[in-house]
């Protein structure tokens, strides 16, 4: 016959892991955030169009070598608007994770909390590994002329991009062939920059983006995953008359 119990609780290893997540999470926040704000999402008024003769004067308003500039941006473009949206969404659902972590075993809103705003992390991350993805699909590509500005603004393209292809497109503050150049070769680029040799490639700060982007994602799905887990087991120790005891697991 069972004379009394005693209710003791376990934390499960998820919880563990988690927190150790929590930690890892923290440093792929910070690290994401300074990629943004390193990514060029500058804007820059393009430099008047010339023939090959560079003016030695000011130039004319009425001058036969000088063409009116236009002011180029960076921003207001797709994967602009999910890296904005991602860095409220990243603290939010920071301080949700630290809620759950620091909330007892009966607050369960903590939980709901999290899931909610880990759903919402899942969707903006989703979007902004795809607007990653089409920027890195069309990096570094040579515009097909001075009209064409669907990839000298791209923030994939590598710094050594307006070396390459800066002739063409008035976006790069070096568009002008300079007398005394070999052809394709635009100032203030040194050596020799040939479109059939030179390999350029996605810039470093787009690189640690789109890896902070994947991280991130990957880990919202892992800390949802874990929130799931049960965060205790409940034991209850019996002891019986004839002084025997043991643990039964229960489900309160």
């Amino acid at each position: 016959m069972q004379r009394r119990s005693e209710r003791f609780r376990q934390i499960g290893s998820a919880y563990y892991v988690l927190w150790i997540l929590f930690v890892v999470w923290l440093a792929a926040v910070v690290v994401g955030y300074i990629s943004y704000i390193n990514l060029i999402y500058e804007t820059t008024s393009a430099l008047p169009l010339v023939n090959k003769t560079y003016p030695s004067q000011t130039c004319e308003i009425n001058g036969d070598n000088c063409y009116m500039g236009a002011t180029y941006t960076r921003k207001y473009t797709f994967i602009w608007s999910t890296c904005i949206i991602t860095v409220p969404f990243r603290i939010v659902t920071t301080l949700a994770v630290y809620s759950y972590l620091m909330g007892t075993e009966s607050s369960k809103g903590f939980g709901v909390m999290l899931a909610f705003f880990g759903i919402l992390q899942l969707v903006s991350e989703g979007a902004n590994i795809i607007s990653h993805g089409l920027e890195w699909k069309n990096a570094n590509k040579k515009p097909d002329g001075l009209s064409d500005t669907r990839y000298d603004r791209n923030v994939a393209n590598s710094y050594d991009y307006c070396c390459l292809y800066g002739n063409y497109t008035p976006f790069c503050p070096n568009h002008m062939a300079f007398s005394g150049l070999p052809a394709g070769v635009s100032s203030p680029c040194y050596g020799v920059w040939n479109e059939t040799t030179t390999e350029l490639k996605v810039n470093a700060d787009f690189m640690v983006s789109a890896i902070m982007a994947i991280c991130c994602f990957a880990f919202t799905v892992v800390v949802l995953l874990l929130a799931s887990c049960r965060r205790y087991t409940v034991y209850r120790k019996a002891t019986f008359d004839n002084g025997e005891q043991v643990l039964v697991r229960t489900e309160d």
